[in-house]
């Protein structure tokens, strides 16, 4: 009989002979309960792998899960308003949270080229040394994950993936973490795994025409309500991230409130500065009639601008040194005032070393221009054409404004740096053009760092003062202090920065 039945059959009516003939004790011991079932899930999943919120920049977002094989929302969820989805670095949401990353990791490995993937097969076996190297506290989302991946690859199984060789488009979708943004009521108003894509569909729903109005005009003090670096307001119902700025109108400042956190710096940078030269007005008159007094300085500085335009970038250069330059801005009108009070007197000192430092970049700006001038062979002549380009960043008519405090008094070693580089071109124009394109990949990763809408302003100017220190230690090692043009400390810095906001 039994040899006419299938063989699940037969291993049926065998276990359940078998478990008949067990004793109550024996069969108890092969039973789970539901606390026995829970005190096993705990001990696997752990609340850190699947946190509630993530931290992307500066911002917190909520995150939701859900596993829906399929559906849109399948995966990890990112919760962000409306009016702060600028604010994400969509670099930083490649490394997903601990729970998933095993099964990115290994998306991404499945990715590589059949011959890369034949080295490390079978990729699953390898899958876990991988995550374990790339969830150290010193690695885990810094910077890009495809440039960390293969930097993992390479010290643990000695290969070489370049940045092209992974295909982002054969990840699964539930490994790509899915941004869902939502309105001021938490309602979900569109969603979807490109970052780009949701911004450009955003961009409609924004009321930019509020964001720019000025809020209030013809300010001749500090607000009295105070101020903030950044604010998250509503706009048609949703919260948007805005920044207020003090914007200069000459006699007085509006306050608005701006998209861009970099537009919303410069502008304070003027804004803050007139403010202080309005709440000290007869120091202000008494400077600009020291001012007049400076011929040579209007004549050099007359290739780049007029009188009234030098007065103003001169009065407002020395209220910026004064008050506020190496400091943190007050943000309240009583701090205002009190820094007023406290640091007025300092005005005047400020003048006049501002005035012999500005003299020094005017008349060493003079000299490199009638060297540059004589250089008329031809062979010279890009070299010559590079000098002067450097010349014109280094000395434009906002010098003053677009020149931290800290850089300002190098800019006339930096021209003197060029009037070396120049001097020097006989026989070396190979040589010169090679040094070119070596700091020329410095100041590419730079612009791409600053245009960034992401970048801090003060990362930058930090790292426009290290790369001029480079360029004098490359054109010009005569003039290089010491403990400063380190080429190597400039490319750390640059992978730190580039790292902040995804783009290494």
């Amino acid at each position: 009989y039994k040899d006419r039945l299938p063989d699940s059959v037969v291993d049926g009516v065998t276990l359940q002979r078998w478990w008949r003939g067990l004793g109550e004790d024996s069969r108890s011991s092969l039973l789970f309960d539901r606390a026995f079932l829970l005190r096993s899930m705990d001990s696997v999943i752990k609340e850190d792998d699947y946190p509630s919120t993530i931290g992307v920049g500066n911002m917190t977002f909520e995150v939701k899960y859900r596993f829906a094989p399929g559906a849109i929302d399948d995966g990890v969820n990112l919760r962000v308003p409306v009016g702060v989805l600028a604010a994400v670095v969509p670099e930083l949401l490649d490394w997903s949270v601990p729970g998933y990353f095993g099964r990115v990791v290994e998306n991404w490995l499945r990715t590589l080229p059949k011959s890369q993937r034949r080295i490390l097969s079978p990729i699953a076996d390898r899958v876990d040394a991988i995550t374990r190297h790339l969830q150290h506290a010193d690695r885990y989302r810094r910077g890009r994950l495809t440039i960390a991946l293969a930097e993992a690859l390479r010290v643990l199984h000695d290969m070489k993936v370049m940045e092209g060789e992974w295909d982002r488009s054969r990840i699964e979708p539930n490994c790509l973490v899915n941004i869902q943004v939502v309105d001021s009521a938490g309602q979900i108003m569109r969603q979807g795994r490109d970052l780009d894509a949701l911004l450009v569909s955003s961009t409609p729903g924004l009321d930019d025409e509020s964001t720019t109005t000025p809020l209030r005009t013809d300010l001749r003090a500090f607000p009295a309500e105070g101020f903030r670096e950044s604010i998250t307001v509503l706009q048609r119902g949703a919260p948007v991230l805005v920044y207020p700025a003090l914007v200069d109108r000459g006699q007085s400042v509006d306050l608005a409130h701006l998209q861009s956190a970099a537009e919303a710096e410069v502008q304070n940078r003027r804004g803050y500065a007139r403010l202080a030269l309005l709440a000290n007005a007869d120091t202000a008159r008494f400077l600009k009639k020291e001012l007049t007094r400076e011929k040579t300085l209007a004549l050099q500085f007359a290739s780049l601008g007029n009188a009234e335009i030098l007065r103003e970038e001169v009065l407002c250069a020395v209220a910026w040194q004064c008050f506020f330059a190496g400091q943190d801005r007050p943000v309240e009108a009583s701090a205002f005032a009190r820094r007023m009070t406290e640091q007025g007197g300092e005005m005047l000192p400020v003048y006049r070393r501002l005035i012999t430092t500005l003299a020094s970049i005017l008349q060493e700006r003079f000299d490199l221009v009638r060297l540059l001038d004589g250089l008329t062979v031809k062979v010279l002549e890009p070299a010559a054409r590079d000098i002067r380009a450097q010349m014109n960043r280094l000395v434009s008519v906002n010098v003053l404004a677009v020149t931290p405090a800290f850089m300002l008094a190098d800019i006339p070693r930096y021209l003197q740096a060029l009037a070396y580089r120049a001097r020097n071109l006989q026989g070396n124009v190979t040589r010169d053009a090679e040094r070119v394109k070596e700091i020329g990949r410095y100041a590419d990763r730079l612009e791409r760092y600053s245009a960034h809408r992401l970048a801090s302003i003060e990362t930058a100017l930090t790292l426009r003062h290290q790369l001029e220190e480079v360029r004098v230690s490359l054109f010009a090692e005569p003039l290089v202090r010491k403990g400063l043009g380190s080429a190597v400390k400039l490319d750390r810095a640059l992978l730190v920065a580039e790292q902040s906001i995804g783009l290494r």
